[in-house]
């Protein structure tokens, strides 16, 4: 009888061996040869690469002994996840979302056997555009100040009006939500917006709101 070779991962239970009559089970005993194998190594070393402006994330780590395939998975805080899978040490995980912060994991699997996964890695993404933008204008001295939501992962917003003549107005602020420009120019039409950074990544303006500021009275 030819040898026949069982294959099992070490970490599991071996798969259930068919019933043979005595003979066979004598012939199986002698003539059937059992390899081992344990399963490919756990992944190391993963790194998650974002871009700004992207919907997507390349995810990379060291080859893991044994291994003929990877999945990649991406959870976050409210059970949402992302799946690649590659037969190389990297893929891209698509349809991330602003605002963010995802554990990655990686486990190697060859024909038989699946690795246990990797140490996260963490994700943080940039912030999503602020959103609820209120802009009060004050006449007297041709100001304006912006509130709105605050956009997790943000540090940073900038509040932002344009008119119809060119003229620019920026307010800069942390973590608070709200700032207030100054040196508007009277009777004119501005375009005011906010948008988010983390530091690295600045955010699209915000739905832009349309102010005009109080006409020139003279004495």
């Amino acid at each position: 009888m030819a040898a026949r070779l069982l294959r099992y991962c070490q970490a599991g239970s071996p798969p259930p061996l068919p019933l043979f009559s005595s003979h066979m089970q004598f012939l199986f005993r002698f003539h059937t040869l059992v390899s081992e194998k344990s399963a490919p190594c756990v992944p190391t070393n993963v790194v998650a690469i974002r871009a700004c402006g992207q919907k997507r994330v390349q995810v990379t780590w060291q080859v893991s002994r044994g291994a003929k395939n990877y999945t990649v998975v991406a959870l976050d805080d409210y059970g949402n996840s992302f799946t690649c899978v590659s037969n190389v040490t990297s893929c891209w995980l698509d349809g991330v979302m602003c605002g963010r912060v995802y554990n990655i994991s990686v486990t190697a699997m060859d024909d038989w056997c699946t690795s246990m996964r990797s140490t996260p890695a963490k994700l943080t993404t940039e912030p999503c555009p602020p959103t609820h933008l209120i802009v009060s204008l004050n006449c007297t001295n041709n100001s304006a100040k912006l509130v709105w939501d605050s956009s997790p992962n943000a540090v940073s917003y900038t509040g932002k009006a344009i008119s119809t003549d060119g003229d620019n107005i920026n307010c800069t602020t942390g973590f608070t939500p709200g700032c207030e420009l100054f040196g508007l120019r009277c009777g004119n039409v501005y375009t005011v917006t906010v948008s988010a950074s983390d530091g690295d990544c600045q955010t699209v303006d915000s739905q832009a709101v349309i102010k005009t500021t109080g006409e020139l009275k003279l004495m």
